[in-house]
């Protein structure tokens, strides 16, 4: 699996720095739960708005983090950057044909077949995004309360693995096809009205745009972007900071 699938985590400055015990625990959950991902190359990307005491604290904790338990992770020290950049950075630079990227407050819930993502993906070129769900049993909440996932649909012509369409393009851990981000949706970075400081948003807002001036079904033939499992399926993630953001 490593010569389909790379790694990509950040971090950054957070009230609790320089300790470490949100990104440990994200980086074992992320290793107990992604099936077979051990051995694949791992970048860790680590930022913040000011190089100083703290910043550098919380870099000595991840490498000595890093050296006792998660060894082979390659550590980037990437101040004054931030997520988009960092994004951009990795996934300009990745030998792989696919990214999982994970930022750092993320507690992942249950495990995942990342094997049988890969396959899936590989066999199928409308498979382009696959993403872990932040709300469980979507099909039987109020639209609005689905956020980004306002529309979620079965996906009938994959039989192999459960996967749910969504109108949601969203950076919570995901699996992303490579060129299918070079080749088109890099693009729409710069999409006008929308966040160029984000790389979730612009993409969203264009989705979205698309969905509503030709339907659902036409744009997501296009888009390919997916939740894991079905749409009355399980929460998978959960906010390690406390955010709203997962507790929805």
């Amino acid at each position: 699996m490593k010569d389909l699938l790379t790694i990509v985590s950040t971090t950054h400055i957070h009230e609790y720095a320089p300790s470490i015990e949100i990104l440990e625990k994200n980086l074992k959950s992320s290793y107990d739960k992604f099936k077979g991902i051990k051995g694949c190359k791992h970048v860790l990307y680590v930022d913040s708005k000011k190089k100083d005491e703290i910043y550098n604290q919380y870099i000595k904790n991840i490498l000595n983090l890093v050296d006792n338990k998660f060894q082979g992770i390659e550590v980037i020290d990437s101040p004054n950057s931030g997520l988009r950049p960092n994004y951009w950075h990795a996934i300009n630079t990745c030998s792989t044909p696919y990214m999982l990227f994970i930022e750092h407050d993320w507690d992942i819930l249950h495990p995942i077949d990342t094997p049988k993502v890969l396959e899936v993906m590989e066999k199928y070129d409308f498979v382009n995004l696959v993403k872990l769900p932040k709300r469980a049993n979507m099909i039987k909440m109020d639209i609005p309360s689905r956020i980004q996932d306002y529309i979620v649909e079965e996906e009938p012509r994959i039989k192999e693995l459960d996967l749910t369409k969504t109108s949601s393009f969203a950076t919570n851990p995901h699996i992303i096809k490579i060129s299918k981000f070079l080749g088109e949706w890099k693009y729409h970075l710069t999409y006008p009205g929308s966040d160029h400081n984000s790389i979730e948003l612009p993409l969203f807002h264009k989705y979205r745009d698309e969905i509503n001036m030709f339907g659902f079904e036409e744009v997501h033939n296009k888009w390919g972007c997916y939740n894991y499992g079905p749409p009355s399926g399980l929460k998978y993630l959960e906010h390690l900071d406390a955010s709203k953001s997962g507790k929805l």
